[in-house]
């Protein structure tokens, strides 16, 4: 009979008492702590960096931290490091200095510290660049590294010298006894190869849902692009304003004509956001232009802009390549695909972000109501939605720039005018509440034998209604069980 988690961490669990975790949250961890090396996949919302605190917490209970040990907590993305280190100092409490190092000279100053005065350990937060210059003057190897984690480990690998000085201090952690464990939505092959070849523990968004851990109803409102123009010319390549005069039309029809809600817009290159943003402004009313902003590496100051948003009740954010790891905006009620994705690693992580739950803001109560919107209008959820599960268990594994390429968006070649046509907005729903009846054997299944494709709705299993098709989910698991890849 298999170990459970009360059972497994039993004689350290009074050091989590007030901290809450999610059935998804204890499974892993009880994985995480009986290996302490390899890869746990999470969806998006469901708590990577809050497992990872707990895991630290109850190691140091355990007595596999003392003062005086490091613990890196690598975040390849400036814009999350202040969230990963208020979370840390949520959970671990007493024992622990969190630091959130910005440079070089603080990675060195803490990681002498920590070496001269033990009486702490040390949970520096910093992204994986500054590792090099550390590890070309010696101070990774002359600290007392004890662990390591890889926040959003599929983005790991940002260049060879980086990805080398990784692995080495992968290495050099776990034989020495420390741990190494690395977070993801969405396992790649890299990753994976990194962290022992298998995933620890995976769960479904669509099982998250169903759980109430993410929101529990995602409306795709799909549609497809069409594009007059020769067949060698990819028109995704290229700056195309009748694109974006048709796409800002789509998604004004979307909202009913008006800003009433949180929306954030994908668009295909920086050039057509700026399009996008100037054509709703000029289609809506007088005070849209306060509520229809960018945020790309043109503005003077996008995370500004993003933390507007994350601030306000109803707004259209566009960005290209921003709506990736670090937007944390639990209350986002409405995603727009406004460009094509062809990785299903891109479109898994992209859609990941309007489910979380939501909290108790104006824009969270209408979404708990409404539930999460998501308006494709290049048909990628056709090609993607289905392959969902197939990529968060690790199955549909792809390399890091194949997907990262498609996540940041084609800088085009040039403008050029194509004529577009776009289609009408088909719904499909994905509710929780249709898996509530279903038995275990169906639910398993489900996820282990993948349904013929033909079209989404076929794909996603369709369970009728109008004029929506309300649909089960394709995959499901149980949160208690591991699954490898």
């Amino acid at each position: 009979m298999p170990i459970t988690f009360i059972e497994a961490t039993k004689p350290a669990m009074t050091a989590l008492e007030g901290i809450e975790l999610n059935v998804f949250q204890r499974a892993a961890l009880q994985r995480v702590l009986g290996s302490r090396f390899g890869l746990v996949q999470l969806p998006t919302g469901c708590g990577k960096t809050r497992l990872a605190a707990a895991a630290i917490r109850l190691l140091r209970g355990n007595g596999l931290l003392s003062g005086g040990d490091v613990v890196l907590v690598l975040s390849p993305r400036l814009v999350i490091r202040e969230q990963i280190r208020r979370e840390m100092e949520a959970v671990l409490g007493k024992g622990f200095m969190v630091v959130e190092v910005d440079s070089g000279e603080k990675l060195q100053n803490y990681l002498t510290l920590a070496s001269t005065i033990g009486a702490n350990s040390y949970l520096l937060v910093a992204t994986p660049q500054l590792l090099v210059s550390a590890e070309r003057r010696g101070l990774l190897q002359a600290a007392r590294i004890a662990g390591l984690v890889l926040d959003e480990a599929h983005h790991t690998y940002t260049g060879d010298e980086t990805s080398r000085v990784i692995e080495g201090l992968v290495r050099r952690v776990v034989d020495g006894g420390g741990f190494a464990i690395g977070l993801t939505a969405t396992p790649t092959r890299e990753a994976l190869k990194l962290l022992g070849g298998s995933l620890l523990y995976s769960a479904l968004s669509a099982y998250a849902m169903a759980e109430g851990v993410l929101v529990g109803r995602l409306t795709i409102r799909y549609t497809e692009t069409k594009f007059e123009c020769p067949p060698d010319v990819d028109p995704w390549r290229y700056e195309v304003p009748q694109r974006a005069e048709a796409y800002s039309k789509k998604i004004l029809e979307a909202l009913g004509g008006k800003v009433s809600c949180k929306v954030l817009v994908v668009a295909p290159n920086v050039s057509e956001a700026d399009m996008l943003r100037d054509r709703l402004v000029e289609m809506m009313e007088n005070d849209a232009r306060a509520l229809v902003r960018t945020a790309h590496y043109r503005e003077e100051d996008p995370i500004d802009v993003i933390r507007w948003f994350r601030d306000t009740d109803r707004g259209i954010l566009i960005t290209v390549n921003m709506a990736d790891i670090g937007f944390d905006v639990p209350d986002l009620e409405v995603l727009v695909l406004a460009r094509r994705f062809t990785s299903p690693v891109a479109y898994t992580q992209v859609r990941g972000r309007v489910l979380r739950k939501p909290p108790n803001t104006e824009a969270g109560v209408r979404k708990a109501a409404n539930g999460a919107v998501l308006v494709d209008l290049a048909g990628s959820s056709l090609e993607h939605e289905p392959t969902v599960p197939a990529v968060e268990l690790g199955q549909l594994r792809e390399g890091y720039e194949a997907f990262y390429s498609d996540l940041r968006g084609f800088h085009p070649i040039a403008r050029r005018d194509i004529q577009t046509q776009v289609g009408e907005l088909r719904d499909v729903v994905l509710d929780a509440a249709v898996l509530k009846g279903l038995e275990e054997p169906i639910i398993r299944s489900l996820m282990k034998k993948p349904r013929p494709h033909d079209g989404l709705v076929a794909r996603l299993g369709s369970m009728g209604g109008e004029p929506a098709t309300r649909c089960g989910f394709s995959g499901m698991h149980d949160p208690e069980a591991t699954w490898y890849s």
